[in-house]
């Protein structure tokens, strides 16, 4: 593997600053604000979320570059942490009660016997609805997908076995789904 001008400045600068130099530091977080701010939001559609992400993303980026080991390029390294704060953005946003997966999935029914407890109201008053709006406006191989890797917290291999799909396709597949879902909880505001 051939490495670039760009990695070499780039490790040479993550080594700096896993060393203690600020200005490497600034200079890395000046090199990458930008660029990363538009994978966000290409991500999440949603300016203040992307802000918000991608201040994270950087505030990670500074815990964690003690443990950069060069394995794999600085870029690589910071665009998973970026996908890694995605996925856990989605995972929040619309996160959904075990008792509603079922719901979801076909699988069975809530396992919550108290009805008024099944539409108890979470963070905002309509998280659980709005997340059920959502998600019942996605086509079923979107919603199979999701609940394998976010409500069940599967790996893409483990999604890719239960729905018989390649592995790069459950990645598009998710990609595609939460792009849709964030354009659906637009459209549902």
């Amino acid at each position: 593997m051939h490495t670039t001008h760009a990695q070499l400045v780039d490790e040479g600068l993550a080594a700096a600053a896993q060393a203690g130099d600020a200005t490497a530091l600034s200079k890395l977080y000046d090199r990458y604000l930008d660029p990363l701010y538009r994978f966000v939001f290409r991500h999440v559609n949603h300016v203040q979320d992307a802000e918000d992400l991608t201040s994270d993303i950087m505030l990670r980026m500074v815990n964690q570059l003690p443990g950069f080991r060069c394995a794999s390029s600085f870029r690589t390294w910071l665009y998973a942490i970026a996908r890694h704060a995605i996925a856990d953005f989605w995972r929040t946003r619309y996160k959904v009660r075990e008792e509603l997966v079922a719901e979801f999935s076909g699988v069975g029914t809530a396992v919550m016997e108290d009805d008024d407890m099944a539409h108890a109201p979470t963070d905002d008053g309509t998280t659980a609805d709005r997340a059920r709006a959502v998600f019942e406006k996605l086509p079923e191989q979107y919603r199979e997908v999701l609940t394998h890797r976010f409500i069940e917290q599967r790996t893409v291999a483990e999604t890719a076995k239960a729905t018989a799909t390649a592995p790069g396709n459950v990645k598009v597949m998710q990609y595609r789904a939460l792009k849709k879902a964030a354009l659906i909880a637009k459209e549902i505001v």
